[in-house]
């Protein structure tokens, strides 16, 4: 559609519309954009602040450990541990593995993890009492730095001493069934070193600890003689670093810091449940990748977390007695930028708006131009079809719709004056047509013989009289005739008139015969009735009297046969034979009362309907009846 066939009344609006929608999203995207580098400028500097805070802590935790390992080693008291281990271990049976495994482990009283709390066997050897004088020492230590585990290695692989007692206890690391674990590597690795030195083997599954991850740091025992005698060596939990990694504390609800191996593999659980574990393969970005790679620091605003979704992720290098690993911390982009969407979402409100009110404002002003127009153009629409009649109320206006009203005002009166000239001219010629065609037909009517019809409709002023003498000519014919007319019709009227009264007259007659015929038939009828009622009354009446009379004998019966009834007691088939009699009198008895109780109200009936026909005929000969009177039984 081109946008001249578009309506102002729409035109405008939309086109404010339009223009003020363009600079609202214009003005609310750089806003936004604006605003969201500041959120995620804000994000990795939080993040970064964290992974360094927390990439201190666990080196800091590490150094900590490899010092105690070092000063502990170093001590009187393990360097004494070692040798009297090493001096009492061959000392046991052929067998010292099951003999140690089976006094500490299978006959320890303790359940499995609380092993730690036996501190001598009972067997009297010297292994026991060395055990026990040592135990509370290494035990005390494990404790206080949360280590899973402490061992004492001698140079020849044996195992001779753990704190926790698992399966690796009193085991041969260099032929025994674990000599190919982190701990076997990490020993042999300790004892070929110089004082001083240590060996951290990294996390990996250590099938004695059910396959748990376990990281192990080792140093060479040595005496003050300098002779290397064996081997301390400190079994790292993933647990004691992950309370420093996977604090929740400024990652808000989706946020998570991840400790990386060199191998990719996860160092800690995941914050969240159903994540990854430890030693996990993960899905590494090449930003953390690289991080791992050259030991530099990071930044992406564009990853994918390890949860899959859009993150800002930041990822720092950690040092870890010589181990290159990797914090990853990450935080969904959709909890980073939740103020930029909120902030979003108000400004497409306000613009909503805002565009209402603009809306508004554009139909307002829209309505300004288009129903003045609409003014004009209906007045000119009525111009056109020549109604003069202009109602336009912006004449006073200075502007240019104004101007248009009063040229428009201007060309309606020319037009309006043109137009009278013209009917007036119209009118004349037309009361000119008018008064010839008027006269004309006038003529012929009075040719005709017609000169009942006057020309009554005016002619105009200078054909008026015409009309006027025409009608006083057909006046004076008229009446002329009219008196003609008059006496003929008299003559006829009274003719008629005559006529009319002799077919009345003798219709009249006919009609009293006809009359009289039939009300003496219907005398006749009437009489004839009243004498059959007056003889079914006086039979009624015999009827009644009859009947009275049975009632009274019966009644008489009644009493004989109740007297002969009490003289009569010797047979009882005599008393029963009476007794059907009088019942059988009493049956017709009550019948012959019913029937004189029906005919006396039949009488009664009778009576009635003659004292309502009686009044009626009393000048009748049959109205000296006397009237019937019932008789009472």
């Amino acid at each position: 559609m081109h946008i001249n066939n578009v309506r102002m009344r729409l035109k405008l609006p939309v086109s404010f519309l339009a223009l003020s929608l363009l600079v609202a999203l214009t003005i609310a995207w750089m806003g936004y954009r604006d605003y969201r580098g500041s959120l995620i400028a804000q994000k990795e500097q939080l993040l970064e602040t964290l992974v360094v805070e927390r990439a201190r802590a666990i080196e800091n935790w590490f150094s900590s450990v490899e010092k105690q390992l070092q000063n502990y080693a170093a001590t009187p008291t393990t360097v004494a541990a070692v040798q009297d281990f090493t001096a009492t271990f061959p000392l046991l049976m052929e067998n010292p593995t099951e003999e140690l495994q089976q006094a500490y482990i299978t006959d320890n009283p303790n359940p499995v993890g609380a092993k730690d709390r036996l501190d001598r066997a009972e067997a009297t050897i010297p292994y026991n009492f060395q055990h026990q004088q040592f135990h509370g020492f290494y035990r005390a230590i494990k404790d206080r730095m949360g280590l899973y585990d402490i061992f004492l290695i001698d140079m020849a692989g044996n195992l001779v001493y753990s704190v926790y007692k698992e399966m690796d206890f009193a085991t041969n690391l260099d032929t025994g069934p674990y000599r190919t674990t982190g701990l076997a590597s990490a020993y042999r690795a300790a004892r070929d070193e110089a004082q001083g030195r240590t060996i951290f083997e990294d996390f990996s599954t250590y099938t004695p600890s059910g396959n748990a991850a376990a990281a192990f740091m080792t140093t060479p025992v040595v005496t003050p003689q300098g002779v290397t005698i064996g081997v301390l060596a400190f079994q790292l939990p993933s647990s004691a670093i992950h309370g420093i990694v996977t604090s929740p504390q400024g990652l808000g609800k989706t946020g998570e810091i991840t400790l990386i191996g060199e191998d990719g593999r996860a160092r800690t659980d995941s914050r969240f449940d159903g994540r990854h574990q430890t030693l996990d393969e993960l899905p590494l970005s090449e930003f953390t990748v690289e991080t791992l790679d050259t030991g530099l620091q990071t930044f992406s605003a564009n990853s994918t977390a390890l949860s899959g979704q859009p993150a800002i992720a930041v990822t720092y290098p950690v040092n870890i007695v010589g181990k290159a690993w990797a914090l990853l911390a990450e935080n969904d982009m959709q909890e980073v930028l939740a103020t930029a969407y909120q902030q979003r979402n108000m400004t497409l409100l306000t613009t909503a708006i805002a565009m209402i009110i603009v809306g508004a404002c554009g139909w307002y002003i829209s309505r300004a131009f288009s129903e003045p127009l609409d003014l004009v153009v209906a007045a000119m629409t009525k111009v056109s079809k020549r109604e003069y009649d202009l109602q336009l109320p912006d004449l006073t206006r200075k502007d240019e719709i104004g101007d248009l009203g009063r040229a428009l005002t201007l060309v309606a009166d020319r037009l309006r004056e043109f137009d009278e000239r013209l009917e007036q001219e119209k009118e004349q010629a037309k009361q000119q047509d008018y008064a010839v065609t008027e006269l004309g037909g006038g003529l012929k009517r009075l040719a005709a013989g017609d000169f009942s019809r006057a020309i009554s409709s005016a002619f105009a002023e200078e054909y008026e009289p015409l009309r006027v003498d025409y009608n006083d000519t057909l006046a004076r014919l008229g009446d002329t005739i009219a008196e003609l007319k008059t006496f003929s019709s008299t003559i006829g009227d009274q003719t008629e008139k005559m006529g009319r009264d002799s077919n009345e007259l003798s219709q009249r007659t006919e009609n009293q015969a006809s009359t009289l015929e039939e009300t003496a038939a219907a005398i006749d009828q009437i009489t004839e009735t009243i004498s059959l009622n007056s003889e079914e009354l006086r039979s009624a009446e015999q009827l009644i009297i009859e009947a009275d009379g049975q009632v009274k004998d019966g009644r008489a019966v009644v009493e004989k046969t109740t007297k002969a009834m009490d003289k009569i007691e010797e047979s009882a088939d005599e008393i029963g034979s009476i007794i059907r009699v009088v019942d059988d009198i009493a049956f017709q008895t009550n019948l012959l009362a019913l029937n004189a109780g029906v005919e006396a109200a039949r009488v009664a009936m009778l009576g009635a309907d003659l004292r309502l026909w009686l009044p009626k005929f009393g000048s009748w000969p049959c109205g000296q009846l006397r009237p019937f009177r019932r008789s009472r039984p």
